[in-house]
């Protein structure tokens, strides 16, 4: 199976040709000088490589939004309701007029996204998980676990994680 898929790969296809001494001719999509070179490289670097690659961005991406940018105007909160906010993966309830609560908007079941805040409760469309709207404890199964609050502030009219 790894050879067959090498015999398609045209990395490796290069590489046969130049240890087998015969003249490399290069594909009609690149330059007349192209030459592909592989580098010998140590696991380390090749982790090490790969990990900037896939964490640099997650790193980036988180700290760009949790700083500086509201989740949702307080005005946009209805008393006594809720309102999943999917863009930032979170759930803001307020059981008064400066009263609010942040949770997170992942079932604790299997993970599922919530979609409704109505009569005092957090719903889970997957499986039908309830949650209270205040605490975020489960008021209804399968989930065995409450939501996780999230830390917050209240400024200028806007809510922002913490």
């Amino acid at each position: 199976m790894v050879e067959e898929l090498q015999r398609f790969d045209p990395v490796v296809e290069e590489l046969r040709e130049e240890r087998a001494g015969r003249p490399e001719t290069p594909p009609a999509d690149r330059a007349p000088g192209y030459r592909a070179s592989m580098q010998p490289c140590s696991r380390r670097q090749l982790l090490t490589a790969a990990s900037v690659g896939v964490v640099g961005p997650l790193i980036i991406d988180s700290s760009a939004g949790a700083a500086g940018r509201a989740v949702i105007a307080v005005s946009q909160v209805p008393i006594g309701g809720g309102v999943v906010v999917s863009r930032r993966g979170v759930v803001v309830t307020r059981q008064a007029k400066r009263r609010f609560r942040v949770f997170d908007a992942a079932c604790t079941h299997q993970g599922c996204p919530v979609s409704d805040v109505s009569g005092g409760r957090i719903t889970c469309p997957c499986h039908g998980s309830q949650f209270s709207a205040t605490t975020g404890a489960v008021l209804a199964g399968p989930a065995g676990s409450p939501l996780p609050p999230k830390r917050f502030t209240v400024k200028r009219g806007k809510i922002y994680l913490a």
